[in-house]
């Protein structure tokens, strides 16, 4: 047998593959000899993702992180607060760092792109859990306790909770005891001392309200920062951006185009935005060039989802939630809760959204 060349001391080594078995570290540096390679960070980092992927059967999986903070539009007043947590994160301080973060806001509005370059500029493992549930008695616990088992040993990990409010679980009357049971030992997990400053929770819902209030709290999820729609400049610089993808520059529009675009628009949410560009794309590959007038034709034909009840919805109660005055937007930032509370009766009130 070769031997396998490395320049990591063996501290490293073991930090770089938590989470592995014996033998699959095996695997790793006997694949490496055999090959001919030689055996680094990146490369156990890699093969300890592929390995623990197929070991849980599909119940993590380890989110490509490409991109950080330099893709993100507007959304200034929340990436400051990022910015803080970053450092934070990055230091040696447990007690400065959050065990959990609450992230509400309207659907198609960037929530998960953000916190995933939350993540990437945080230096952390990104994780998303799926698929916990089984169909078997027993087997979703068992599940669970071979995912905390995997967290705990990796360390430094910021786990992605996609669609919390219908994932998770609860305690209500009418939640089945597999959900209740998970969801307790997702409490118990996020409130172990242990875990601090090693695993961070991120979760993400467009419905907060449907949350329990035990995995809101402070110890848990206890910071809500929440995503909202640009506004003002930093919307136009996000149609700039836009516009710019598909080879156009808003800046070289008349007044009057300018003005309708913004007009015919006004309505858009950020996930709108991607059908426009691929639209706009399409039309420069069979024509070969967009003009305003055309750019100004695409937006007229295009007609989003008429949910701008819901959104407005999600959007208020993102704002309740909000626990840093300091991102809230201009919009909101002087309005009284109790008229963001009353509005939010009125809408829930109407047997057109069904809430």
């Amino acid at each position: 047998k070769e031997a396998v060349q490395t320049t990591m001391p063996a501290e490293h080594i073991a930090y770089s593959s938590a989470g592995l078995t014996l033998l699959s570290l095996r695997q790793i540096f006997r694949q490496a000899s055999y090959k001919g390679t030689a055996v680094t960070p990146d490369l156990i980092f890699e093969k300890s993702k592929e390995i623990i992927e197929k070991e849980l059967e599909g119940h993590i999986e380890f989110p490509k992180l490409k991109y950080g903070f330099e893709k993100i539009i507007g959304a200034s007043r929340l990436l400051k607060k990022l910015q803080e947590l970053k450092e934070c994160l990055r230091g040696d301080d447990p007690d400065l760092m959050p065990v959990g973060i609450l992230v509400p806001g309207a659907n198609g509005v960037g929530k998960t792109f953000i916190y995933k370059a939350f993540a990437k500029e945080c230096g952390w493992v990104a994780v998303a859990l799926k698929n916990i549930r089984g169909p078997y008695v027993g087997q979703t616990e068992k599940n669970w306790e071979r995912i905390r088992s995997v967290l705990e040993a990796m360390g430094n990990v910021m786990v992605i909770y996609d669609e919390a409010d219908t994932e998770i679980g609860g305690r209500s009357a009418q939640t089945h005891d597999v959900d209740r049971r998970l969801f307790g030992n997702i409490l118990k997990m996020m409130s172990e001392p242990a875990n601090r400053g090693k695993i961070v929770w991120v979760i993400i819902t467009a419905r907060p309200d449907r949350l329990e209030p035990d995995i809101k709290r402070s110890g848990r999820a206890g910071e809500h920062l929440p995503v909202f729609d640009n506004e003002g400049h930093e919307k136009e610089e996000f149609l700039k951006h836009v516009l710019g993808e598909a080879g156009v520059d808003l800046t070289q529009f008349s007044a009057a185009h300018h003005k309708e675009f913004l007009k015919l628009t006004a309505d858009y949410f950020p996930a709108d935005f991607d059908q426009v560009l691929t639209e706009l794309r399409r039309r420069k590959h069979l024509e070969g060039t967009l003009t305003p007038e055309m750019v100004l034709e695409e937006v007229a034909d295009f007609m989003p989802s008429d949910i701008a009840r819901q959104r407005e919805y999600q959007e208020l109660l993102a704002v309740l939630e909000c626990t840093s005055r300091e991102i809230l937007p201009d919009r909101y930032a002087g309005v009284p809760r109790e008229v963001i509370q009353q509005r939010v009766q009125q809408i829930r009130a109407s047997a057109a959204l069904g809430l």
